[in-house]
């Protein structure tokens, strides 16, 4: 049995470390494995098709070394591709059932799985999945939500990846449209 937590973890950033420990604390209590989830290439490099994608914050082998030692036991890469996509969340929730017996999800408050997004909280906690979910991080005096998004735009304005992954960076508004740290 494993407690199973699904996402890109791209930079493994303060917000994906907030989602691990709850994550970890919820397998610890159990007496199980947590297991990371995440995707190679991210989703955003194959759904993306009418403007350039910012690289990755880090490679999947550095992903893999920071989600461990956050606390992942164990790590999947699933390739991302348009077979995944196209996998309803039903299919998606029945692999990760199969492959490592998991008995609860650990996702952020604003997760989505599955074709077209239809697996949000609500929906996986309708077809009998146990969800913890965990509200997005934010840093005080910070407007704009701890995401890999947010952080790619801010090294791609010359903001160094260690700040920017930590949510310890300048004013921005000028330089990334309206983002303010």
């Amino acid at each position: 049995m494993a407690v199973v937590t699904v996402g890109t973890f791209d930079g493994v950033h303060a917000g994906h470390r907030a989602l691990i420990a709850r994550a970890r604390r919820l397998a610890n209590g159990r007496g199980e494995r947590l297991v990371a989830v995440t995707f190679s290439p991210r989703p955003e490099a194959v759904l993306v098709r009418d403007r350039p994608v910012l690289p990755d914050i880090c490679s999947l082998q550095d992903r893999i070394a920071r989600l461990r030692a956050a606390g992942v036991d164990d790590v999947e890469v699933l390739a991302f591709d348009r077979a995944l996509m196209n996998t309803s969340a039903a299919d998606f929730v029945a692999g990760l059932r199969a492959r490592h017996g998991m008995s609860a999800l650990c996702v952020g408050s604003e997760f989505r799985l599955g074709r077209g997004g239809e697996g949000n909280v609500p929906s996986l906690r309708a077809l009998g999945v146990e969800v913890h979910d965990v509200m997005v991080v934010r840093r005080p005096r910070i407007r704009t939500k701890i995401s890999s998004s947010t952080i790619r735009r801010a090294i791609a304005a010359g903001i160094p990846a260690t700040l920017a992954i930590e949510g310890f960076a300048p004013a921005l508004d000028d330089q990334i449209g309206g983002m303010t740290w």
